[in-house]
């Protein structure tokens, strides 16, 4: 996306941070659906898997292919990219990378998925998603 809006790096940037900040409006939007409706939580998140998957039929649709994406690169760029790897060196010196610092890169791991669960499960209790999947 940042070849692609050369000179609006910071637009780019707030537009991938609204995705993560948005997550929480489709559970407030179904809620309400389902109070308006009275369909159960099974069948709207029946119609959610639907919807996100023709979300995916439409963004493979509409984005550029790798081709595309270099070329636009080397025009925004003004130099010629370097040829791809491939992909089992980039997964050798990934894996490199990670053992270089394995100690901090586990440390790191728990400490977020520690958190991830502990955010979740506070939400949970203290909306109505507590209600449907608890039933307190």
């Amino acid at each position: 996306m940042i070849w692609h809006l050369p000179g609006h790096k910071t637009f780019a940037s707030a537009l991938v941070m609204a995705g993560g900040f948005a997550s929480h409006l489709p559970p407030m939007f179904m809620i309400a659906f389902m109070d308006l409706t009275g369909l159960s939580l099974s069948s709207v998140l029946l119609a959610w898997v639907v919807l996100v998957m023709l979300a995916g039929v439409c963004f493979y649709s509409l984005t550029p292919t790798m081709a595309e994406y270099r070329a636009q690169a080397e025009k925004a760029s003004g130099t010629a990219l370097q040829p791809s790897k491939s992909m089992c060196r980039v997964l050798r010196e990934g894996h490199a990378t990670l053992w270089a610092h394995w100690r901090l890169n586990t440390l790191t791991v728990l400490v977020q998925a520690a958190a991830g669960s502990f955010l979740m499960t506070y939400a949970s209790l203290l909306g109505d998603w507590g209600k449907v999947f608890l039933g307190s």
